[in-house]
């Protein structure tokens, strides 16, 4: 089977890269595996090329059943693809098509336009050609729609069948409240009993592997996974400003600065945050580019000539569709992107040279996965984090204790990650270019100057917070005393609009504050672990937890 299968696989990659291309190891065994029949949990770094060991499938199974001794009757082998983003299927799916492997992408209807764009409605399906070779779509398209299930019943897609691919399958952990039918995949595996499940991820921990596992009901695994330590990527952990309307300009100005000199010549920098943290950081770059913003300058303003842009749900697809289209062809005008998590889960872009987060992902899978779109093409690259106490509040449930650590331990960044996911350093040297926590102790000439500069821009590191346990009545009656202090400053007044807009005092501030009650000593602990509005509000926070506590 070997040599036969060597050939399969060097012909079905000769038809998607003119250049060499050989499997990894791990790519082979996974290949092989699912040739065999068995189930394959494949677990790959960002870049490894996980996408490959599926694309191939179809050409190597038929490859393999028209040479086969026993001389099978080749009826266009499929490969049925899970996948989460419109976009990520929808990069792959042109890709796919332009090497002559004819992909689709199912949807329950399909517009004139997504014709055009290698879409096909369930109802197609009943008429879909032998040549085509993998469909993406979404996992509910399998839980719920009912035409699709008795599609995929039918005789020739029995027949047909090789493969059920799980991409990004750790979302099956991570996905299990947002989109719940990520978690119900397993309904694949009673339509196709005997075909096998390939489930692919960068980030999986065992907690993760076992229910990805215990989810798609795989049986006689296949475990294929190598340390996920992304060596070229340099950790950076920085402090920022709570407060304050000029909060973002530490973080900010010299990207805009960057920006502003380099125009083009600028490295591809993404910055991840919430969707107003990406509207506050296109603000702040339109006023301070201003005329430059545009590239040629006197070019016509439009967003396809801007040097930043946006990418969230709220822009529109088109957009966002441009977007992507132009950076993995290498063309795109925007040097810095501010995105949130819905930006590049496996968009296969391999200049990103710098990721920032300003605040805190929710888990070190998503932290991760984030950073990970840096320096896929192995060059020199930055994951830089920003972060504050507010971020990292031990009441805040939705972080990670491992993030939290992450971000304010004394202790190697990489280890941290690496740790979490069962795996260890793969190096012994060259630690001054591993993490910030190396560099700062680090006595090379290089990172004593890098150093000395990165402390003079930092802000006032967060400082450690000594924690005290109160009761119940005790954050009850702080709770109290607050919603009538934020009651007292509507007397006399006449204001437009709600109290929390006239005031800044808002009822998510008395929450936090009761969360946060035990780490306040003082009226300017208040000011740094609070949003609040003015240090009027924190003294008067700090006067009410006081009278409740001492």
């Amino acid at each position: 089977m070997s040599c036969l299968l060597n050939n399969a696989i060097q012909i079905a990659i000769n038809k998607l890269y003119s250049h060499d291309v050989k499997l990894k190891d791990e790519q082979f065994r996974a290949v092989e595996s699912v040739l065999r029949g068995k189930d394959v949990l494949a677990v790959l770094p960002t870049g490894f090329g996980k996408s490959l060991i599926y694309q191939i499938l179809p050409d190597v199974f038929d490859y393999m059943s028209a040479n086969s001794h026993l001389r099978e009757r080749c009826v266009g082998s499929l490969i049925l693809v899970v996948s989460p983003l419109n976009a990520l299927m929808c990069d792959q799916i042109t890709k796919l098509n332009k090497a002559g492997i004819q992909s689709f992408m199912v949807t329950e209807v399909v517009s004139e336009n997504e014709k055009a764009q290698y879409h096909i409605s369930v109802k197609s399906l009943k008429e879909l050609s032998c040549t085509c070779k993998i469909l993406y779509f979404h996992a509910e398209l399998c839980v719920k729609n009912k035409s699709f299930f008795n599609v995929l019943k039918s005789p020739g897609f029995q027949e047909r069948v090789k493969c059920l691919v799980v991409d990004e399958a750790h979302l099956i952990k991570e996905w299990k409240t947002f989109r719940p039918a990520y978690g119900k995949l397993d309904i694949l595996g009673s339509i196709f009993a005997n075909v096998p499940f390939l489930a692919l991820t960068a980030t999986a921990n065992s907690e993760t592997k076992s229910m990805i596992i215990e989810s798609l009901q795989l049986t006689d695994v296949e475990l294929i996974e190598v340390n996920p330590d992304r060596e070229n990527i340099f950790y950076d952990v920085k402090n920022r400003p709570s407060h304050g309307d000029d909060k973002l300009d530490p973080i900010l100005k010299p990207v805009a600065n960057m920006l502003k000199e380099l125009k083009l010549q600028m490295e591809l920098t993404i910055i991840y945050g919430t969707l107003q943290t990406c509207a506050d950081c296109f603000l702040y770059f339109s006023q301070a580019l201003k005329k430059h913003q545009y590239f040629p300058e006197g070019s016509e303003p439009i967003s396809k000539n801007r040097l930043f842009a946006q990418y969230h749900a709220e822009c529109p697809d088109h957009e966002k569709d441009r977007i992507i289209e132009e950076l993995t062809q290498g063309v795109c005008t925007a040097r810095v992107l501010f995105v949130t998590i819905a930006f590049g889960m496996g968009i296969d872009i391999h200049d990103i040279r710098h990721v920032i987060h300003i605040g805190v992902p929710k888990t070190i899978e998503e932290y991760f996965q984030e950073t990970g779109r840096a320096g896929r093409d192995g060059c020199p690259s930055v994951a830089t984090m920003y972060y504050n106490n507010f971020d990292i509040r031990s009441g805040k449930h939705q972080v990670d204790e491992v993030l939290r650590e992450f971000a304010t331990s004394n202790s190697c960044k990489r280890s941290i990650i690496l740790n979490y996911f069962g795996h260890s350093l793969k190096r012994e040297s060259d630690f001054h270019n591993c993490c910030s926590y190396h560099r700062s102790v680090c006595k090379c000439p290089t990172c004593l100057v890098v150093t000395s500069n990165s402390a003079e821009d930092q802000t006032t590191p967060a400082p450690a917070i000594e924690h005290v346990s109160y009761s119940c009545y005790q954050k009850t009656n702080i709770k109290n005393d607050l919603e009538a202090y934020r009651a007292s400053l509507c007397y006399g007044n006449s204001f437009a609009g709600n109290i929390t807009l006239s005031t800044g005092f808002s009822i998510e501030l008395i929450d936090l504050a009761v969360e946060c009650c035990s780490a306040v000593k003082s009226a300017d602990d208040v000011y740094k672990i609070l949003p609040v509005f003015s240090r009027e509000h924190a003294h008067a926070i700090f006067e009410i937890i006081s009278r409740h506590t001492t």
